[in-house]
């Protein structure tokens, strides 16, 4: 639960509108006292969510221009949604934060003379970690951090009464260097500076290498078909996490054979950064098994690409980057849409549990496999 001392200055901020001033590529950063940048997103122009968001160091900041960037083409996926790291101070109406939360928000309220009337008025503290499902904020650490955040938002506030953002070096997101505010800590007092903006990076997508000798020995031997399609996908159906943290996203590998219009039926992996391996022997057993290795693999995108750069160069088949994919993005987005309903996207707290999500995968597979025929395991 947040403390008073964090609900004060999260009223501060509140009041202080900078969502009327700045937009949301409009970006400073923060030196905060653990010694790492943090880059500060206000977002509220628009009147629909109210916040500040802060991606601390360099993976925190990757996760938002890669966002940013899909934004700017108007292609923004889920999961790029979902793939943020960052933390949020956002107001929301007393119904979304939970009863504890509401009580301490409503007693620094009232020591301080403010009226939660109205919309977005109680301050929420959450915590975006990838592929998982926001929490509240628990650690004092990353309360620090947002507290931190929150002073240095106060602070460009107060200089954007009498200078304007240009003046202070705000400009909004390009490709090329450019740097962004800064808010320097030094002796107990903050102050505005400037830092560079780092450029954005590809993701260092997991490329796994297929250990098993006597399977890639049965590959090679194995009969060709002309071509598969394969991608990687995260569906947007979350699952609970077996250790107990928050809920995460799984991922799938989806493959077709397209002579024969068959979807190869793979198992889900909770972490995709931890198990693209375990995806890519779940591959190979599955081909090896049914005895028709496709002599082209044909993927859309660089995760998917690097999960089979050692499969395909050890095993002798032909790996090709394409921008569509003939048979897959049909059944890819029809699977997406049953998964990813209007229902879950507005209510995201009403989790399926693990083995009610599987199951609905495994009767969307078979739906499949009725229209397009399917091998491998029937799991």
């Amino acid at each position: 639960m947040a403390s008073e001392a964090m609900n004060a200055l999260a009223f501060r901020f509140r009041k202080a509108k900078l969502w009327n001033k700045l937009l949301d590529d409009e970006l400073f950063a923060v030196q905060l006292s653990d010694g790492e940048i943090g880059y500060c997103c206000v977002m509220g122009q628009l009147g629909e969510h109210l916040s500040l968001a802060l991606y601390v160091g360099e993976a925190g900041l990757q996760s938002y221009l890669r966002l940013a960037a899909a934004a700017a083409r108007q292609e923004v996926e889920q999961e790029l949604v979902w793939s943020q790291d960052c933390l949020q101070c956002s107001f929301e109406d007393a119904e979304e934060l939970n009863p504890a939360d509401v009580k301490a928000a409503r007693a620094c309220a009232l020591s301080l003379g403010i009226s939660l009337r109205g919309r977005f008025a109680y301050p929420l503290f959450s915590k975006y970690s990838p592929y998982r499902i926001p929490c509240a904020i628990s650690e004092e650490a990353d309360f620090r951090r947002m507290g931190e955040a929150l002073q240095g938002a106060l602070l460009i506030a107060e200089l954007l009464k009498s200078r304007s953002k240009e003046q202070l070096g705000f400009a909004r997101l390009r490709r090329e260097p450019q740097t962004l505010p800064l808010v320097r800590l030094e002796d107990g007092k903050r102050s505005l500076g400037a830092t560079p903006l780092p450029p954005m990076e590809d993701p260092d997508w997991p490329a796994p290498a297929l250990e098993n000798d006597v399977t890639v020995e049965k590959l090679r031997r194995a009969r060709r078909v002309r071509a598969m399609e394969c991608q990687v996908l995260m569906l947007p159906s979350p699952v609970e996490d077996p250790e107990g943290g928050p809920p995460r996203f799984p991922f799938l590998l989806l493959c077709a054979l397209v002579d024969e219009a068959e979807l190869l039926n793979l198992p889900v992996v909770n972490d995709y950064a931890e198990s693209a391996a375990d995806l890519l022997v779940y591959f190979a057993e599955a081909v090896a098994k049914d005895g028709r290795v496709p002599a082209s693999i044909l993927v859309p995108d660089a995760r998917t690409e690097a999960l089979f750069h050692g499969f395909c160069a050890r095993v002798g088949v032909e790996l090709r980057r394409v921008e569509e994919l003939k048979l897959l993005d049909e059944v890819r987005d029809n699977m997406l849409s049953q998964l990813g309903g209007e229902e879950e996207e507005e209510a995201p707290d009403e989790l399926s549990h693990e083995e009610d999500s599987l199951r609905r995968l495994q009767e969307l597979s078979a739906a499949f496999d009725a229209m397009y025929g399917g091998f491998g395991p029937e799991n």
